[in-house]
């Protein structure tokens, strides 16, 4: 067995008996991520008052441990922790997911969720170079009970039906790692896959659309990953996902099941978006999650999610956001984003539906049809560090709204558009910006936020954040005088 000690921002792999000291064998790795959410004027949030759990989740749980030292139960506010990880022959461990990444160690001042990743060394690897191959991958893959990689060589893939994930610990991936390069299309009719076990990766691949179909779109989704069959710990990197006529990515549930749910998904490096310029209507969107828990969403682009309506007598309705969690989801992370040209950007519970426990930081956004950040019966919400452009006449950038929207903090936004309270929505706000200019922008209609010059009232501005420690692109902010937004000149 090995160890891996989280140290001042550094993973240090090295074998048990060793003097500590790094050596050839040992392995590095960043930690990037706060461990701590903004309290501006209130101070660190309130304790059930025995103080605070931190829950430990591993994936898979045959991969190793973690503990926590000291360990027990609750830890006081301010209280220090520190966190081992022993992983177990045949696996690495590759990092952090669920609603947090870590720095050690971690300060305390709320509950957190931690889920450690490994993966296997030893895997069976089938090579793919064509349709059949790839079919009969699957078949294989399930016959040998997962544990499977499937790496495919360049070129066009067609599925000829749904293809049916049922077995866990199942990878998809491209053998040159260029998503560009790997092409895989829709079956004529209903979703491209659809998720029912836990442990299905998606890596470097482009997916989407339906030569079958009239619209050239796939009739449902891209990718469903069903809840109701406890379908947890989906990851899907470096791919492009495009062209469906309902959502791209689908996380379902059963209400009649409410504790069954797809957890610590985790959807990074990616681009979402419709080829043509525009969605085939108005039911869409990029991720559409319903009772998820603990899921990451960092560094993709979402473009074109946008209803143009263009056929006469059409639903001029608005799409879903880009990334939309609700129907009771707790805990995503969804941070580090650009969206651009999308009717709608990120949004946290709905009407009748609600969220909790979310962070929203470091997006840039660019909507034209509606609202940037939308909080609906959402929560304990943390929104903070983001940058905001309206290129429409709806006037507000960030609403809070109902009265299930409680305890939530937006802080050091940018926007040109108002922060609204509607319909007794609740929120602390501070040291935001509504009246950004486009001048200020580098090219706002493509995405590009960062600011094209200092800004007095922007650079240094921001009030202090515990755990904030870098910006969109990954730039380290000071500990003193941050910038507002989600850019740090």
């Amino acid at each position: 067995m090995k160890w891996v000690w989280v140290l001042s921002g550094a993973l240090f792999l090295s074998a048990c008996g060793g003097n500590g000291n790094t050596s050839d064998s040992e392995t590095s790795l960043p930690v990037t991520g706060p461990t701590s959410a903004p309290f501006p004027s209130g101070g660190p949030s309130e304790s059930d008052g025995e103080g605070f759990k931190i829950n430990i989740h591993l994936a898979p749980t045959s991969g190793g441990s973690v503990t926590l030292i000291p360990h027990q139960e609750y830890y006081q506010a301010g209280e220090q922790v520190y966190v081992k990880v022993e992983v177990n022959p045949g696996y690495h461990f590759i990092g952090w997911s669920g609603a947090e990444e870590i720095v050690s160690p971690l300060v305390v001042d709320r509950p957190l969720n931690l889920t450690a990743e490994f993966i296997e060394t030893e895997k069976t690897i089938i090579t793919v170079a064509n349709n059949n191959e790839l079919h009969q991958g699957f078949v294989t893959a399930k016959q040998l009970g997962g544990h499977t990689t499937l790496l495919l060589q360049d070129g066009d893939y067609q599925l000829n039906r749904t293809q049916v994930i049922d077995t866990e610990h199942i990878t998809l991936r491209s053998q040159s790692g260029d998503r560009d390069k790997v092409r895989i299309w829709g079956p004529d009719n209903y979703n491209m896959f659809l998720v029912r076990a836990s442990h299905f990766t998606i890596d470097g691949v482009t997916m989407g659309g339906a030569r079958g179909r009239p619209s050239g779109f796939v009739q449902w989704h891209v990718v469903q990953i069903q809840g109701e069959q406890n379908a947890d710990h989906f990851r899907l990197t470096n791919s492009k996902v495009v062209d469906a006529e309902e959502q791209l990515i689908k996380v379902s549930s059963n209400g009649d099941t409410p504790d069954i749910s797809a957890d610590f998904g985790h959807i990074e490096n990616n681009i979402f978006e419709f080829s043509t310029g525009q969605a085939f209507g108005w039911y869409t969107g990029g991720i559409d999650a319903h009772r998820a828990h603990h899921w990451v969403i960092r560094g993709n682009l979402f473009r074109n999610i946008h209803n143009n309506n263009p056929q006469p007598g059409s639903n001029p309705a608005l799409t879903e956001g880009a990334i939309h969690f609700w129907s009771e989801s707790v805990g995503s992370l969804i941070e580090n984003n650009i969206i651009v040209q999308c009717d709608r950007g990120i949004m946290l519970g709905l009407d009748s539906s609600g969220h909790q426990h979310g962070i929203i930081r470091n997006n840039f956004i660019v909507t034209n049809k509606d609202v940037g950040i939308y909080l609906a019966h959402a929560s304990d919400t943390q929104v903070y560090n983001n940058t905001v452009w309206l290129d429409s006449d709806y006037v507000n950038a960030i609403e809070y709204r109902f009265e299930r929207s409680i305890n939530n903090v937006i802080v050091n936004n940018l926007t040109n558009g108002l922060i609204r309270q509607r319909n007794g929505g609740q929120a602390e706000l501070e040291a935001n910006i509504t009246e950004a200019q486009a001048g200020w922008f580098v090219d706002y209609k493509v995405g590009d936020l960062h600011l094209r010059q200092e800004i007095e009232s922007v650079v240094d501005q921001g009030i202090y954040i515990e755990g904030l420690w870098h910006d969109i692109d990954g730039q380290q902010r000071p500990v003193n005088g941050i910038d507002i937004g989600a850019d740090e000149r």
